[in-house]
């Protein structure tokens, strides 16, 4: 009983750790990929031309970031309405992003925003956003840079994942909602713990929960 028990949480042990280390892995690849969004904007933003809003400079400005970015869907930049007045893919007529979280949030004076998943008003697939505000000289507000990541592109994740009920991986917002496009699905979803369970993995260090998923099942 003695030698059983103490496989049994040796086993336990070397799952735990499995699980940090994928997880690890995989937060690292997604970091970088947010991180990079945020570098392209940060180095874009301060351009004349682009906090300016000036045409045709500011679509000139964009497109030559935009080269080689394959992770992206569109880098767009929007007057203080929300209206897009430059962008690397075709604006289409009445496009707005007034009514976006993330958009407000930049007005109401945050740095850099990262949004839950959207379909994006210029190129109708579902994104998401990274965002920085755009300023003069003087650090007045002029209007809003994004960059637009496809769901497609969270696919670290996806190509871990097993199909069975076993195991499975997902990149989680804080909200509780998988981000990953593969996972946005209504049974999936209740194989995930509730939001609230989830605040113990928000700290700053690697965690293991043993918790109910919304299905009832308890995993790890």
């Amino acid at each position: 009983i003695v030698q059983a028990t103490s496989e049994y949480y040796r086993d336990r042990q070397d799952i735990e750790r499995s699980l940090l280390r994928v997880a690890q892995i995989a937060a690292s690849e997604e970091r970088d990929l947010i991180s990079g969004a945020k570098q392209v904007l940060v180095a874009l933003a301060p351009q004349p031309a682009v906090y300016e809003l000036r045409q045709p400079q500011c679509d000139q400005a964009v497109h030559n970031v935009f080269l080689g970015l394959q992770a992206f869907e569109n880098i767009a930049a929007f007057d203080l309405e929300g209206h897009p007045v430059c962008s690397e893919k075709e604006i289409p007529q009445n496009a707005t992003i007034a009514h976006r979280d993330w958009f407000k949030e930049i007005l109401a004076g945050a740095d850099f925003v990262f949004s839950e998943r959207v379909i994006s008003s210029i190129t109708g697939q579902e994104v998401i956003t990274a965002a920085v505000p755009l300023r003069d000289k003087s650090g007045n507000l002029t209007g809003v840079l994004d960059i637009t990541i496809g769901t497609g592109w969270l696919s670290y994740l996806s190509r871990i994942s097993k199909d069975d009920d076993f195991s499975f991986s997902a990149l989680i917002a804080t909200d509780g909602r998988p981000l990953d496009a593969q996972h946005f699905d209504a049974e999936f979803f209740a194989k995930l713990p509730p939001q609230e369970k989830l605040a113990a993995a928000q700290g700053s260090e690697p965690a293991v929960l043993m918790t109910e998923g919304r299905d009832g099942v308890k995993r790890a």
